[in-house]
């Protein structure tokens, strides 16, 4: 592992004999005791003891050197760099046993042993452990100290991170500020996203919501004319926030224009990068937003070939572990807006295998829990989120969509009491994942809670064009199945009542677009 390797080379600093006079540990206390040398001398064996271990993978052998270093009564008496690499290396083991808060606390502890010794991999650290344990303003905060001060290093986080940190900063007291400093530092280090350019887009649309807000609108006009994907426009239409920048007559056709430029740019990229399955995946999914089903379909298809007909030693593709279970994913959706609902299905627990495999134990079984309640199978619909509780891997929101999935198969087994304890979580950690939440709620037929929700989001500066986009006019998903005709027709009537289209009317409009819903 990089961090023992890392840990192995600090070592020969922790353990030099003048490392007592460095910058770090001057500025510390001396301890209160001093122990033998022979006793500092056997720490500084189980140290090494324990990087060798981590080394050859034995992170239980190193995480049990790592506490008897600690317990010791020396342990006080050592060097701050010591000391910082011996919690640095518990917290590594601890996240590889899968303890994410023990690994927190022994991360943190390092940093106070020697904050000079924090680095962009302490960083990066505690961007993902945080991250876990929704600690929400530490993620923030790590991630806005990435991009300060290690912009190279930055380069490297995930646009996933980088899109939650940016979500949870939404509800920090000084979270606009913090919005702000994290976007501009990324346009400054010209940040390219990980998964394309129209996330890239996302971010700098993200921007120009911020300018808006804090009132620099030459910042926002200049954001605003470098944005030409579909996803990024359809935001400032819709919303009478920002429908000053924009001709509202003209936003279909220009959306068409961001499509097919979409299109064009994904083409472009399959080219350029031909092993690289990403672009494949982001050209099949601008292919369906436009209906162009049986191409896309073709795409996949192509390039799942390749994969199976590729030696195991020269794979057709570089990133198939991260991308194949989004690709058969995409592929279900496709076979069943082409009416091919089996192999829909089939395609699904692929998908779902697929996740697993990579490490990714919620997306794929909550899409195929999705696939079974709207099919009217309930009991397979539960069996399929089963594993998916507080505590695991599942973030906030995977555990509100696995909890939509309870609900709607509870309703339909007629389970009222199941039913109250997963739909009662999900009014409780409505802001965790207001989509599914949606979702339930029309799966029991509750149209006036459906309406409180829509006009309390739209109320809420913070949710408002989330909420606007939902309840856009797109156009009709093909081959639904009878209970979706059924929740489509109780959206359509929540979303005509006066008291929503009240609020519609307060603070944006419905257009139609020409595109499929993302909930589609």
């Amino acid at each position: 592992m990089k961090q023992y390797t890392i840990a192995a080379a600090a070592l020969l600093l922790a353990v030099s004999p003048c490392a007592h006079a460095d910058t770090v540990s001057s500025r510390l206390k001396p301890p209160a005791t001093q122990v033998s040398a022979s006793e500092q001398a056997r720490l500084q064996v189980l140290l090494r003891q324990a990087i060798n271990e981590g080394q050859s993978e034995d992170t239980i052998g190193a995480k049990g050197d790592l506490m008897r270093i600690i317990e010791s009564p020396a342990f006080g008496s050592m060097k701050p760099d010591f000391r910082y690499w011996t919690y640095y290396m518990l917290a590594v083991c601890e996240r590889e046993l899968n303890n994410p808060a023990p690994a927190y606390d022994a991360l943190i502890k390092a940093g106070e042993m020697a904050p000079d010794l924090r680095d962009s991999d302490y960083w990066f650290m505690v961007v993902g452990l945080s991250w876990r344990q929704e600690k929400d303003a530490e993620m923030v905060d790590a991630v806005s100290r990435l991009i300060a001060d290690y912009p190279k290093a930055a380069l490297n986080l995930s646009s996933s991170a980088i899109f939650s940190a940016l979500r949870k900063a939404k509800d920090l007291p000084d979270g606009t500020a913090k919005r702000l400093a994290i976007l501009e530092g990324l346009r400054k280090i010209d940040y390219k996203a990980d998964s394309g350019p129209g996330t890239d887009e996302g971010l700098w649309s993200s921007l120009f919501e911020v300018y808006v807000e804090t009132g620099n609108e030459a910042g926002a006009k200049d954001i605003l004319a470098s944005l030409t994907y579909p996803d990024s426009l359809m935001p400032i239409y819709v919303d009478k926030r920002y429908q000053r920048f924009v001709d509202v007559s003209q936003a279909a056709a220009r959306y068409k224009a961001a499509q097919d430029k979409e299109i064009a740019d994904a083409r472009t990229r399959v080219a350029a990068h031909p092993a690289e399955l990403e672009s494949v995946l982001s050209l099949a999914s601008a292919l369906k937003n436009t209906g162009q089903w049986k191409e896309a379909l073709a795409i996949l298809d192509d390039a799942l070939a390749k994969m199976a007909a590729a030696p195991k030693d020269k794979p057709a593709f570089s990133d198939t572990d991260d991308q194949l279970q989004w690709v058969i994913m995409l592929r279900s959706f496709l076979l069943n807006y082409l009416g091919r609902s089996e192999d829909a299905l089939t395609a699904q627990i692929q998908a779902r295998d697929e996740g697993i495999k990579a490490g990714d134990t919620v997306s794929q079984s909550v899409n195929l829990g999705d696939l079974y309640y709207q099919r009217g199978r309930p009991k397979e619909a539960i069996a399929a989120v089963a594993g998916i509780t507080k505590g695991d891997d599942a973030s906030p929101y995977g555990l509100m969509a696995a909890e939509e999935v309870r609900v709607c198969a509870y309703q339909q087994l007629g389970d009222q009491a199941n039913l109250a304890t997963s739909l009662g979580y999900m009014r409780d950690h409505a802001k965790d994942g207001y989509g599914p939440l949606r979702s339930a709620l029309l799966c029991v037929g509750d149209a006036d809670g459906l309406a409180k929700l829509v006009i309390a989001q739209l109320d809420d500066p913070k949710t408002r064009n989330g909420a606007l986009i939902d309840l856009q006019t797109y156009l009709p998903a093909p081959n639904p199945t009878a209970l979706e005709v059924k929740y489509r027709a109780l959206f359509n009537t929540v979303r005509s009542r006066p008291d929503v289209q009240a609020a519609v009317d307060k603070y944006g409009l419905i257009l139609s677009w020409p595109t499929y819903s993302s909930g589609n």
